[in-house]
């Protein structure tokens, strides 16, 4: 059986939590947190196009902001691409090309224009017309609700660890126990 001594590099294990927490820390505050929809509220629009229609982010994406107008540069938004597998009749299993656009928004007029703009796709935007979408909405007072629960979730782990530590440690070690 090996035997190593991890008392006995204690202040090097240390010295590396140290700066793992700290460079963690540094990162959250400069880069900050990127929460979905879930968290802040907005729209998620799945759109499948046609098979053997190439669809690419970068064409969405540009259409997206072209919707959005002056607000592409405030709200934030994402176009991810997905393929999903169908039954079609007649033809057997068919995989489709498709985006989900999420936009952090909560005007309900500017998801209805997105949602328009998407189904009809403008001629010269180079989009197929969508055989199947899906539209999931996030309002504000669910992100709120979410966001409370997540926060009561941490901190009842926080506690039992804590209780845990002291029982398990019988109060000697630590300064959590």
């Amino acid at each position: 059986m090996t035997q190593y001594d991890f008392m006995g590099k204690a202040k090097l294990f240390g010295l590396v939590s140290a700066v793992l927490f700290v460079g963690s820390i540094l990162a959250m505050v400069t880069l900050g947190l990127r929460p979905g929809i879930d968290f802040t509220g907005g729209i998620q629009l799945t759109l499948l196009y046609p098979a053997g229609n190439a669809v690419s982010a970068p064409t969405v994406r540009g259409y997206v902001a072209q919707i959005l107008g002056a607000q592409a540069t405030s709200l934030p938004y994402y176009v991810q691409t997905i393929t999903a597998e169908r039954d079609v009749p007649g033809t057997g299993r068919v995989t489709l090309p498709g985006v989900v656009v999420t936009v952090r928004t909560e005007d309900r007029a500017l998801a209805e224009n997105l949602r328009k703009a998407l189904l009809s796709p403008a001629p010269e935007s180079g989009l197929p017309q969508p055989v199947e979408h899906s539209l999931t909405e996030i309002g504000a007072q669910v992100s709120r609700e979410i966001v409370n629960r997540a926060w009561q979730a941490v901190l009842v782990a926080l506690a039992a660890m804590l209780v845990y530590i002291a029982v398990r440690f019988r109060l000697r070690y630590g300064v959590a126990a």
